[in-house]
């Protein structure tokens, strides 16, 4: 049995949460192109890195993070993706 893995590497938009869930899709779309099984983005790719004073205001919970990308990808995916961040 094959298991393919993909490590995605871009610079999340620091507090610009949509626009990163737009790269995040698009991402997702070329790993689902590729045949990628797992695909790991890196941390904090929704809100960027170093927000000090504005985490709240760009955090999302996981039920938002669904539904963010469900709104991207809707019935785009053909096949079955696992994402985490690492």
């Amino acid at each position: 049995m094959a298991f393919t893995i993909a490590c995605a590497q871009f610079a999340p938009r620091k507090a610009e949460v949509e626009a990163n869930l737009d790269r995040i899709a698009e991402i997702a779309l070329q790993a689902q192109s590729e045949q990628v099984d797992l695909l790991l983005l890196p941390e904090t790719s929704t809100s960027g890195y170093f927000l000090e004073g504005g985490v709240l205001e760009s955090s999302l919970t996981g039920a938002q993070l669904v539904e963010g990308l469900w709104q991207r990808l809707g019935n785009s995916m053909t096949r079955p993706l696992d994402v985490a961040d690492a």
